[in-house]
């Protein structure tokens, strides 16, 4: 069983709460350019959900902050891979031996394995 559908009559009409409008902006100046929604979706090539759901959430001017993928683990250990790099670049590194001229990567000692690099880092 299907529930009612509620109908606006002439007592109870339904209210948006919000109207929104489409603008895009003129190519030559920076000025915006009021357009219909249907110009607005194909311009963009977007859905009319997508627009109503930003409008939705939008509706005060301030866009929700993103909280889709869960915590930001390059963010969370910056300080310590800028510590690896501080200490990386303290190692003595020669280049490579071939095209010198052409590319300009330096390489560190190869009797120095994972191991004994992790070592030297907690050692300092």
């Amino acid at each position: 069983m299907a529930p009612e559908r509620r109908r606006s009559t002439a007592g109870n009409p339904k209210k948006r709460t919000f109207r929104v409008q489409y603008f895009l902006p003129k190519r030559l100046t920076k000025k915006k350019h009021q357009v219909c929604q249907a110009m607005f979706l194909m311009a963009l090539n977007i859905s009319k959900d997508r627009v109503n759901h930003v409008a939705k959430f939008s509706f005060d001017g301030v866009v929700p902050k993103e909280t889709r993928g869960g915590e930001r683990l390059s963010q969370k250990y910056e300080n310590k891979k800028q510590k690896v790099r501080e200490f990386l670049d303290k190692l003595p590194a020669k280049e490579s031996q071939y095209n010198r001229h052409k590319y300009k990567r330096i390489y560190l000692d190869s009797s120095l394995s994972e191991r004994k690099l992790f070592t030297l880092y907690q050692e300092r």
